[in-house]
Order: structure tokens, then sequence, then C-alpha cells
């Protein structure tokens, strides 16, 4: 087939483009650095002092343990089988990040998977998560106020936009994309809270934390509760 073809073909049920795509065709035309050596050289750390200050976080661990207690301003990206997807669809290839595990297991499996698109050079350092007095809980969404008052919310659906054309689960929710967030937050109205939702609720973690990193509006995660609403 011809060029034009074979593009369409590559692209015709990619629903967006991630970040790193490109520079992930960029990396491969120069040539990966070695895998042994790029994943030794990141840095291991064992306290969050060692953090420069208002750093990008990106806290890897599952969404209901990031709620009992995470850094402020961290993004909750979980360690599902889509981790390095997710990784590369909000964070950006020039943005050098400092990733959160629950274990140092989990931490030494989350770079390498980071590796895979070769965003293993952008952590500026690892760590196992553990307590300190800073910590910030996620508030958590009276579900039952929230089903009898909708319309006291400003619903935001992070779907893709085909997921949104086969059903838009509430009538007046505002759509941006989790892939676009960051760069549209603005678009949002900030005068109500925002609750956030997606098809399952990964999506809807990585956007209500990085939400709530930004506004100071309350966010708000429906999570799995979704499924009480849609009709999937």
């Amino acid at each position: 087939m011809n060029e034009d073809k074979f593009v369409d073909e590559l692209l015709k049920d990619q629903s967006y483009i991630p970040k790193y795509f490109g520079y992930n065709v960029e990396l491969n035309r120069k040539g990966a650095p070695d895998f042994k050596e790029s994943i030794d050289s990141v840095k291991r750390m064992t306290s969050y002092d060692e953090m420069e200050k208002d750093s990008l976080i990106v806290d890897a661990r599952n969404k209901r343990n990031f709620a009992k207690g995470h850094y402020k301003g961290a993004i909750n990206i979980t360690p599902d089988k889509r981790f390095e997807t997710w990784l590369g669809t909000v964070i950006s290839p020039n943005e050098k990040f400092y990733l959160t595990a629950d274990s140092e297991k989990s931490l030494e499996l989350l770079i390498r998977r980071a590796a895979k698109i070769g965003y293993e050079l952008n952590i500026k350092g690892g760590i196992v998560h553990h307590e300190i007095p800073e910590l910030v809980r996620t508030e958590v969404l009276d579900l039952e106020n929230f089903r009898n008052n909708t319309d006291d919310f400003t619903i935001l659906d992070v779907r893709n936009k085909s997921e949104i054309d086969e059903e838009k689960i509430f009538k007046d929710s505002v759509s941006i994309p989790l892939n676009e967030l960051r760069e549209r937050f603005r678009e949002l109205p900030l005068e109500k809270p925002i609750v956030v939702h997606c098809a399952a609720g990964t999506r809807s973690a990585a956007a209500s934390s990085i939400l709530t990193g930004l506004l100071d509006t309350k966010v708000y995660d429906l999570s799995d509760n979704i499924k009480l609403f849609s009709n999937n």
C-alpha cells in the first residue's frame, strides 16, 4: 500500500495520539540507550525530603491508597496494565518527574515499564511511599447528595470523544478528554464543585488528582461509582 493508505490504516482506530508517540519515533530513530545502564541510572530515594520543591510527582499507587494520603499536587496514575500508556498520555516527553510506588518491588517494575516508552530518562528519582505529616487526603464525594442534586456540581467527562458519541452519561456534563486536561483545565467553570468521571474509574482518578493540584475549587472523583449511572 502507499504511504497515505498505510498511515490511515495505522491510525484508524486510534482515538487520540498520546504525547509520547512522536518522542518514541525519534528515540527509535536515534537508538535507545542501553536498558540496564538507563534503569540503573534512575536515582532511588528514601525520603520525600530529597525531592526538589514544586516538582512534578507521579504517584503510581492504586487510587484507594492514593486517596488515603498523598503528596500535595501529585498526579495519580494507577499501576494497572495500561500504566505506561497513561503515563505517556498525561506527562509530556519534556517533563521531568518523581515516581512514587507502594513498595520497592513495585517501584522497580514501574521504572522498567516507564522504560517501554523511554520515560525512565525523565524520572528524577523513585521513592517508596511512606507517611509524612504533609500528606493530604482526597475528599470523598457524598454519593447520595450527588445523585439527588447533580445540578449543584460541574460534571466533567474525561472519556474520549468516540465514547461520548456512543453514550453521554450526564446530559449537561463538560467534556475534556484526559489527554488534553492539563492544557485545557482553564475552560472549566469554577462556580460549583467538580465531579470527574470516565468509564471505569482509572482515568477519573488521574484527572481528579490533576485538577486538585491546579484548582482551588473542590474536586471529587466519581470513580467506579459511574456504573450506577451508566447504561452500559
